[in-house]
């Protein structure tokens, strides 16, 4: 019977060139090879998406904060119109007492 790590080790060693021409294909990922040396591939320093969805999310939170503010001070004043003691009970059903038309 054959040992298994002399089994491994054979397709480790089978697999090297394989295995070296990968790290070689990652190792020049970042090389653009179809754009002259004159090109300059800079991008203007501006809002990502994300910086712009945070913002515009703090935006919303904070007018939404202030508004539930606002809206608790106007319940606490007297006079601010809110409603004043429990509400009116429901009409009675249309008919009399015994719900008959």
């Amino acid at each position: 019977m054959a040992n298994p790590w002399n089994d491994i080790c054979e397709w480790v060693r089978s697999q090297s060139s394989n295995m070296a021409d990968i790290v070689q294909s990652l190792a020049s990922q970042n090389q653009v090879s179809d754009i002259g040396a004159g090109d300059a591939l800079e991008v203007p320093a501006s809002f990502s998406p994300v910086h712009i969805f945070v913002a515009l999310l703090f935006c919303v939170w904070g007018f939404l904060y202030i508004r539930g503010q606002r809206r608790g001070a106007d319940k606490g004043a007297p006079g601010a119109g809110g409603p004043e003691g429990p509400p009116d009970p429901p009409p009675p059903a249309a008919g009399g007492r015994d719900g008959r038309g």
